[in-house]
């Protein structure tokens, strides 16, 4: 496997390792290769699947310290916001959704598993992983940073010091990419998402503007036609900006405290041995390599 060594300003020339955790979790339960994994009639998949990948991506990057951020186990400010917030209509099959529960169920366990295995681990009530990548990314700009996600909506966090790496397309994406893809800067995306809309947060975004029209905006090329859309529905953007823009705007003082990953090596063993994972146990000098901490520089935490 091809490592990412990324250079930085830090003299440690490596980088910070940041885990969108949930997305981990749902990755895993929808995966065809691990999601139907059973060790004495205990369903393990799930496990399996997203100390894997956590795994892989350690190995990938060799990072210096990891930290998993999570979603808010109950509904984000964002929904009592805006009620349309994240409310999709899709039909589910009866596996889609019997998968979708498998992943709120084990959710919360997975969480508490790994603090258990002392992962510098960040969740914040009411607020979602995005916040905190970008509360992470806002404070410790100097750090040479990658984060493990899917999630578009991270693009604003990309600085010179920040990549994106998706498990699941096996791309890096960097501020130039960005730039170069979109002609904007990534600190306007969040403001792009509130004008055109997001799908995929089911954002609204103002009517009649779409991707071309915020794109053009952005960059200071809309028609008077556009601007006056954005003049005339200017309460609309502001909340879509709310839901949009990272972090919320109501973390604006909210001071984060850096964490270190200091692995329960014993708590793990117990762990695979509870699950049947002979494969971790084989290799587990392999797991306790891929997190122990090599950051020794002082982090200021303000």
């Amino acid at each position: 496997m091809k490592r990412h060594n990324l250079k930085i300003k830090d003299e440690t020339g490596e980088c910070i390792m940041f885990i969108d955790g949930k997305h981990l979790v749902y990755r895993s339960q929808y995966s065809s290769n691990v999601s139907s994994l059973s060790y004495e009639d205990q369903a393990t998949g799930i496990y399996f699947g997203f100390f894997n990948t956590l795994k892989s991506m350690a190995n990938l990057f060799n990072p210096v310290n990891t930290i998993i951020l999570w979603d808010s186990f109950h509904d984000s400010v964002r929904k009592k916001e805006y009620a349309g917030y994240k409310e999709r209509t899709s039909n589910l099959t009866d596996e889609q959704a019997e998968a979708k529960n498998k992943v709120h169920e084990e959710y919360p366990l997975i969480v508490e598993m790994c603090e258990q295995l002392g992962f510098a681990s960040e969740l914040l009530e009411g607020y979602e992983a995005d916040d905190l990548f970008a509360l992470y990314v806002n404070k410790y700009p100097y750090l040479n940073k990658v984060l493990i996600t899917r999630d578009e909506d991270l693009y604003q966090c990309l600085d010179e010091n920040t990549i994106i790496y998706s498990p699941d397309d096996k791309k890096k994406k960097d501020r130039k990419w960005f730039i170069r893809k979109y002609g904007i800067v990534p600190e306007q995306w969040g403001l792009y998402k509130a004008l055109a809309g997001c799908s995929s947060d089911t954002v609204p975004g103002i009517k009649g503007i779409g991707p071309k029209g915020a794109l053009a905006y952005l960059k200071n090329e809309a028609s008077s036609k556009i601007s006056k859309k954005i003049s005339d529905n200017i309460d609309q953007y502001e909340l879509c900006k709310r839901l949009t823009v990272l972090p919320h705007p109501d973390l604006k003082e909210y001071n984060i405290r850096y964490k270190i990953t200091n692995l329960n090596i014993l708590r793990w063993f117990e762990i695979c041995q509870q699950m049947g994972f002979k494969s971790f146990i084989e290799r587990m000098h392999e797991f306790e390599r891929a997190f122990q901490n090599r950051f020794y520089k002082e982090i200021e935490n303000g």
